[in-house]
């Protein structure tokens, strides 16, 4: 606000409880279903170190099933969500756990009742050096 505060300013909240089970509002919400950050350069700012990289999948719904393909077509990996938090993470790992190349990437996101989205993802990474034995 751009007056000061006063001993006599009083503010409300309201917070209303999530309805779980609205699938018309969860189909009327489809577009703000995104991935972060988009595009990957190598790092977020989620990350707590180089070891444990991840993209988020945000606002989605209880159950999502995840597919995630190359721009050529190929399949990278399956991820499944059956859980009340928003977010579903990529380690940027294929199915066999090795880390993805940089490139484009097609996300396919299948929400039972609700519908699907399709999302595309830039993945940029840094050179890979092993510090490890």
């Amino acid at each position: 606000t751009w007056r000061p505060l006063s001993a006599k300013d009083a503010y409300q909240m309201v917070a209303t409880a999530p309805n779980k089970n609205d699938l018309a509002g969860a189909k009327a919400r489809l577009n703000k279903i995104s991935v972060f950050p988009n595009p990957y350069f190598g790092a977020s700012a989620l990350e707590t170190n180089k070891y444990q990289r991840f993209v988020r999948f945000t606002n989605l719904p209880k159950k999502v099933t995840a597919r995630i393909y190359s721009l050529a077509g190929v399949f990278i990996k399956k991820i499944e969500k059956n859980n009340d938090s928003q977010w579903l993470d990529w380690n940027l790992h294929n199915k066999n756990e090795i880390p993805v190349g940089s490139g484009i990437y097609i996300v396919h996101l299948d929400m039972p009742g609700i519908g699907t989205k399709i999302l595309k993802l830039a993945i940029v990474q840094e050179q890979q050096y092993i510090d490890r034995l």
